[in-house]
């Protein structure tokens, strides 16, 4: 079975990122089509997702300019949702 990530739907982005991130996988192509996935699809992001999925290319120290803004503006957007875990996984990115 082969699948492709940019068929993933938000929250599996932000938890294979998250996985990834936890196993300290830095493989760059994986990383590389794990944000674009994630950057075509940030409207579609709860803040859950954001927050986990800032908090693993933070934790990898994957400096993605273009995810980061694009994580930081869908965060405004949705400010108001956002609860103390998700307040929390941000601010430890």
């Amino acid at each position: 079975m082969h699948v492709q990530i940019e068929n993933f739907r938000p929250p599996h982005l932000a938890m294979t990122s998250w996985s990834v991130s936890v196993l300290r996988y830095q493989h760059i192509p994986l990383l590389d089509a794990l944000s674009a996935a994630s950057i075509a699809t940030i409207s579609s992001f709860l803040p859950l997702d954001l927050a986990n999925t800032s908090w693993a290319f933070a934790t990898l120290e994957c400096t993605n300019q273009p995810l980061f803004n694009s994580i930081a503006t869908a965060a405004i957007t949705l400010s108001n949702e956002f609860g103390a875990q998700e307040i929390a996984l941000m601010a430890d990115a």
